[in-house]
């Protein structure tokens, strides 16, 4: 590619995953202590929980908390065309003279003209308006000065939870960073208490950026995260993103843009644009799903637990239901395709593969010309082009370079596959991606993955393959059969000093978190390598439970083994059904003797 091709790939690239941001985000919270509300006929901003009583407030902006709505639906009008002034001419007319009962007052910014404002003050009216056109509500934080700072802490830390990004002044009081600072740091271990999430922070201040706010920021939250400086006034680090803009240089009709395309730095990908407008989707369909899941069928549902023993299929029945109708909102609406498509495996390519990463294997070009032609093609067709040199390379050697092209290297490429063969194949597990809720515990059944740490010391892991109607509903101990995995041998290095690619379609490929620990199992479905164990069911739940131990570990009970056997995760259904349904053919083998000629159909019969 010449110069002007990687420029303008790098464009669609951007435009995609800035599309995706568009899509997703739907909220922004500002935290500022000067806030500003020029003079000019304007809809009224207020929160839904004083809507009821805007007669009686003069602005109705509470001092803890006031939600900006954008024109449209749920915006309330202040008694539809009033203006300010005359909203200010009530207030005066009910109040001392020469005194408006407005928590606005407190900064006399209230009525300010536009060409009046400051370098700190944060002019509201444009803001909503500007984040409006971009379909983004904002709710406002305006912290009083006779507020402890404690309880400012904990209402930004409340509103963060719910944010898609947070807006924070720099100097939320005295002129001094250190609440804000505090603020962060509270929102930042709030995350890594639920084991991380995506997170944009925007600093909007009317200092210089020049002052060194960033390298602040970097040196007093380290004890939280330790952030990574990629400009002068962005900080980012796992899945967070830090970005600083002044008032001035940022205008408020222009920072809109400047969060959407910080957001979508933080969330650049084909997974991550795939997964936001997901999510969008949902989110704009919901009223539709809640609409579908009413009240008219509650008749129904209680009907079919009547003709059950157990509440635990209702339970199950009723979860099935609803996720098959979001299935079928995700596909319906085709964002799979929109995001996952050939054109978009093309960009990405595009963008992200290094010119520098190619292989020249025995005469045959592995480079990103060739990847670009996968993606848009098959891998059939390739092979089948190349076929001749093929012959003297061997598939399987060409198979591993083109799986490494998307890689910066091998340690990228063990991590990003480990990742995805979890997502793909694990519903849930101890060491997930979130958190697990305090009060659940694991169920022993069909595609549970458990480690047995016998008495003398060591490890072994196992698949769980008792079906699931055999797992619930138990009214005494029993016993369970677990096939044994084994764990992936170190593959051997070939001449060129990379890992040989050997392909083993027989085995049942399962990669798993064991604490920091990432194990790639195979599961080769031999009953005779299995162990039958009868474990202790609950009494009250009818199943073998997980009980969580004290070091964190969910531990499934057994009546004589003296080992430990601890729950790792449970592998989805239909896979596990999948694994299962290979030992049910592998035991079902017949060993006949049979006439070899005929066996074999050779020539003469």
């Amino acid at each position: 590619m010449n110069e002007t091709q990687i420029v303008e790939a790098s464009k669609n690239w951007n435009e995609h995953n800035l599309d995706a941001a568009k899509s997703f985000i739907s909220n922004v919270v500002f935290i500022d202590d000067r806030p500003v509300i020029p003079k000019s006929k304007r809809e009224i901003i207020v929160s839904p929980a004083i809507k009821d009583t805007i007669e009686d407030e003069v602005f109705g902006v509470d001092a803890e908390i006031a939600e900006a709505v954008p024109s449209g639906e749920g915006h309330v009008p202040a008694t539809q065309a009033e203006s300010l002034e005359q909203v200010d001419a009530k207030a005066v007319a009910e109040n001392a003279p020469g005194e408006v009962d407005d928590p606005l007052q407190r900064n006399d910014q209230l009525g300010t003209n536009d060409n009046e404002l400051n370098e700190h003050d944060l002019p509201v009216r444009p803001l909503t308006s500007a984040l409006a056109a971009e379909g983004v509500t904002s709710s406002f934080f305006f912290p009083d000065a006779s507020d402890e700072e404690e309880a400012i802490v904990l209402q930004a830390e409340r509103l963060a939870l719910q944010a898609d990004v947070v807006v924070l002044d720099w100097h939320l009081r005295n002129s001094k960073p250190d609440l804000t600072i505090e603020v962060i740091k509270r929102i930042l271990r709030k995350d890594a208490e639920q084991k991380g999430r995506l997170r944009l922070i925007c600093i909007y201040t009317g200092e210089l950026i020049q002052t060194g706010i960033a390298g602040i920021i970097m040196s007093e939250v380290r004890e939280v995260l330790e952030l990574d400086a990629l400009t002068e006034n962005v900080l980012a680090a796992n899945h967070v993103r830090i970005a600083i803009f002044n008032k001035s240089e940022v205008p408020p009709e222009v920072l809109p843009l400047s969060l959407l395309m910080e957001f979508a730095e933080l969330t650049k990908g084909l997974m991550s644009s795939f997964a936001l407008n997901a999510i969008s989707v949902l989110r704009n369909k919901t009223k539709q799903l809640l609409k579908v899941f009413s009240s008219d069928l509650d008749s129904a549902i209680v009907s079919h637990r009547l003709h059950l023993t157990d509440s635990d299929d209702v339970e199950a029945f009723g979860l099935d239901v609803l996720l098959f109708q979001i299935k079928s909102l995700l596909s319906t609406s085709m964002v799979h395709r929109k995001c996952l498509s050939s054109e978009k495996f093309k960009l990405w390519v595009d963008a992200e593969v290094s010119e520098s990463r190619k292989w020249d294997v025995e005469g045959l070009a592995v480079d990103k010309n060739l990847a670009k032609e996968l993606v848009d093609n098959s891998f059939e067709r390739a092979v089948s082009d190349a076929a001749g040199k093929l012959d003297a390379v061997g598939l399987s050697t060409w198979k591993s370079r083109v799986q490494e092209l998307p890689f910066a290297g091998q340690e990228e490429m063990a991590r990003s596959s480990r990742e995805l063969a979890r997502l793909s194949k694990l519903i849930r597990e101890k060491s997930g991606f979130a958190e697990l809720p305090e009060d659940w515990k694991p169920t022993l059944g069909l595609g549970s993955v458990v480690k047995y740490v016998p008495e003398n010391g060591g490890a072994a892991y196992f698949f769980c393959a008792q079906p699931l109607c055999d797992s619930v509903r138990l009214t005494e101990n029993t016993v369970f059969p677990l096939l044994k995995l084994s764990q992936k041998p170190v593959p051997k290095k070939g001449a060129d000093g990379l890992p040989e690619f050997i392909e083993d379609a027989s085995a049942y490929w399962i990669v798993v978190k064991d604490g920091e620990v990432d194990l790639t199992l195979q599961l080769k479905p031999v009953p005779k390598q299995g162990k039958y164990i009868k474990f202790k069911v609950s009494k009250t739940e009818k199943r073998v439970l997980g009980e969580k131990t004290e070091d964190g570990e969910y531990e499934f009970s057994t009546t004589g083994d003296k080992g430990c056997f601890y729950w790792l995760a449970d592998v989805e259904p239909l896979q596990a059904q999948r694994a299962l349904n290979s030992m049910a053919a592998m035991a079902s083998r017949v060993g006949v003797d049979e006439y070899e000629v005929l066996r074999r159909g050779m020539p003469g019969i």
